[in-house]
């Protein structure tokens, strides 16, 4: 009975030894979310060294554009929260805002800015 496990455990040892990298779709199957064709293969590859690759592609400059805007949108909202929870005008930042537009704190001079044109921030 023993032999019978020996040897299967031999042939589990030798399978992983000389197991063929998968190709093409059954790269993808086996790692979701890796790039198509070749960089498949190389990923693959490289997670059996024991190491993920890293992306191996630049990213365009219009990705490039959509994700600053993306920053700037977040830390724009960042500020305006800051500035809401610490009682500062949100339109310019002044400490000390006077009034308030819903719940935005704004000063006497942003708030006959914003009734002119409509735009908080």
């Amino acid at each position: 009975m023993s032999d019978h496990l020996d040897a299967a455990d031999k042939l589990d040892a030798y399978q992983k030894k000389y197991q063929q990298t998968p190709k093409g779709r059954e790269a993808e199957k086996k790692y979701k979310g890796t790039p198509k064709g070749k960089g498949a293969v190389q990923r693959w590859r490289d997670s059996e060294k024991g190491y993920i690759a890293r992306k191996r592609y630049r990213m365009s400059e219009k990705g490039k554009a959509t994700k600053q805007r993306y920053e700037d949108q977040v830390h724009e909202f960042e500020l305006i929260q800051l500035r809401i929870d610490s009682g500062a005008c949100v339109s310019c930042g002044v400490n000390r805002a006077t009034t308030a537009i819903g719940r935005f704190p704004v000063c006497g001079l942003c708030k006959a800015q914003i009734s002119k044109n409509g735009s908080v921030g």
